[in-house]
């Protein structure tokens, strides 16, 4: 069998060692490459990272959302991408005042304090308005938005008088019907018209509310006829039993 020589060993373990060296190196700068350059983040969320909104005071003495729009333009010296109905220019917005506050922060506010739940007729309905936005930056466009209470749903009603107005007059009736919405609190009372040739009661107004007609006519019609104390003229009361 052949021997290796002394110097063929020490070449080939110096070979050996050189190429281990090499490895080593090689996997180094890749893990330098990997931890230098990550890989990029979505253009969205890297915006909305880097984003900072400036801040500034506010002074508002209140009034339209176009107003509210100018004034924070003056307040923060740049101007606002705003879109505003035409149905809500009018919308009244109260005054307010803040110190060292975003865009955001100031139409999310907004949201909380205009949020409002509302009695009308026999429902309960959220009301609220607000600036949205689903951008980002000082280019967003924000839109005026609102949700206001639907006015309540108005019904006529016929109420025929001919029995009671027998007994009573219709501003007797009139009478005892607003006296029972004012006790109940009601603020904007149902419409009332009499009419005379078919002794008809014409009611405009909420169920609700022209339910106190009913009650009111049915206590009139319960009640015993009023018997009159008035005497005619040339007639003379006689307390005597039997006398003609």
């Amino acid at each position: 069998m052949n021997k290796i020589s002394r110097p063929t060993k020490k070449l080939v373990l110096n070979t050996l060692i050189c190429s281990a060296l090499a490895a080593q190196v090689a996997c180094a700068e890749d893990q330098s490459t990997t931890s230098a350059n990550p890989p990029p983040k979505s253009p969205q969320a890297s915006g909305t990272e880097q984003f900072t909104w400036q801040k500034f005071d506010l002074d508002f003495p209140g009034g339209s959302p176009r107003d509210l729009v100018s004034a924070v333009e003056k307040a923060s010296g740049k101007p606002v991408n705003a879109l505003i109905p035409k149905d809500d220019e009018t919308v009244g917005i109260p005054a307010m005042k803040f110190k060292a506050i975003t865009i955001p922060d100031l139409f999310h506010a907004l949201t909380m304090a205009s949020q409002r739940r509302e009695q009308v007729g026999g429902t309960v309905q959220n009301s609220f308005y607000t600036f949205d936005t689903q951008g980002q930056g000082e280019n967003a466009i924000f839109y005026f938005k609102s949700q206001k209470a639907s006015p309540p749903q108005k019904f006529c009603r016929f109420y025929q008088l001919a029995e009671v107005l027998q007994n009573y007059s219709i501003e007797d009736l009139t009478t005892a019907v607003q006296t029972g919405w004012k006790m109940l609190g009601v603020k904007s009372t149902p419409q009332l018209k009499f009419h005379p040739e078919t002794k008809l009661l014409i009611a405009v107004g909420q169920p609700e509310e022209l339910r106190v007609i009913d009650d009111v006519l049915v206590g009139l019609r319960s009640a015993p006829a009023p018997v009159s104390a008035q005497v005619s003229p040339g007639q003379k009361k006689d307390a005597t039993p039997g006398k003609q």
